[in-house]
């Protein structure tokens, strides 16, 4: 089986491309820029999503599609649409699209987005797998810095709001059990992890782990801005994760982990057995 996985140079593309490898497919990568691959049965194809030649040329030797879109992209539904179009022309056996927890939250613009796809890959006719998964536990290591050094967990939302997160590893591993797989089309997942946790929440965890007192701290909405823009982050996405922030002070992020663990057949990994297995970073 040929599987053609899209946004493979991000964080979670290369979780989700190290567990594909495991499946001993034929795997290919494809993004804009050049990726040297010394992996067997890996190959990387450049190109687009803006131009409608480049998918063509890109789709007509694959069986399934995995599609990771651009993280909080103004144009995802534009890119995904074009992607889409060419799916359906050749007939692709399966199209898995990663999306996220929860996207008819209006107030998401990135959200929403997805939330469009999923209505325009409903509506195609194509066999389909939508994966919705939380918030990664691995966005903690954004964080590590002020972990190790400060003893701070620094959060731009509400210390008391509570987020369910997932191990990134545990969604890897079921893309690897639905794709190609017959029993999963026309079906959508939530993918939340075993607990909801706030900022203070898993500054004790991390506290326990760790052996030391770490302090969950607030960071201002204009420190994270001024922060974003010195990183030139593009401003649409900058105003796009304030929302985010705003919108997680107000309501958290809800999940249940009973899907998750039925398809895992397992109990997905909790929040400090994750800090536990990842100790060795904050040292």
């Amino acid at each position: 089986m040929r599987i053609l996985l899209t946004g493979a140079t991000g964080i979670t593309g290369k979780h989700i491309l190290n567990s594909l490898i495991k499946t001993k497919n034929e795997i290919i990568t494809f993004s804009r820029n050049s990726v040297k691959q010394n992996i067997k049965n890996l190959e990387h194809r450049t190109g687009d999503l803006y131009s409608l030649n480049d998918i063509d040329l890109l789709l007509k030797d694959i069986d399934v599609v995995y599609h990771i879109p651009p993280n909080m992209h103004k144009d995802e539904v534009k890119l995904s649409s074009n992607l889409l179009r060419y799916i359906c022309k050749y007939k692709i056996k399966h199209f898995v699209y990663h999306s996220v927890l929860h996207p008819n939250i209006k107030n998401l613009p990135h959200h929403w987005n997805k939330m469009i796809v999923e209505d325009l890959i409903i509506k195609s006719k194509i066999n389909y797998t939508i994966i919705q998964p939380s918030s990664y536990m691995q966005n903690i290591f954004n964080d590590k810095n002020n972990i190790t050094n400060k003893n701070t967990h620094l959060l731009p939302f509400s210390l008391n709001s509570k987020l369910c997160i997932v191990d990134l590893n545990d969604i890897s591993e079921v893309a690897s059990l639905v794709i190609g797989n017959k029993k999963h089309f026309f079906s959508k997942y939530e993918l939340a992890g075993p607990e909801m946790l706030s900022g203070n929440d898993k500054a004790k965890i991390l506290s326990k782990v760790l052996g030391k007192k770490i302090i969950a701290r607030r960071e201002s909405i204009n420190e994270l801005e001024e922060k974003l823009l010195i990183m030139n982050v593009n401003i649409d996405e900058i105003k796009t994760r304030l929302k985010m922030f705003e919108y997680y002070s107000t309501y958290g992020l809800p999940g249940n982990s009973n899907i998750l663990k039925s398809l895992l057949q397992r109990k997905p990994k909790s929040f400090e057995q994750f800090i536990f297995d990842n100790k060795n970073k904050f040292q």
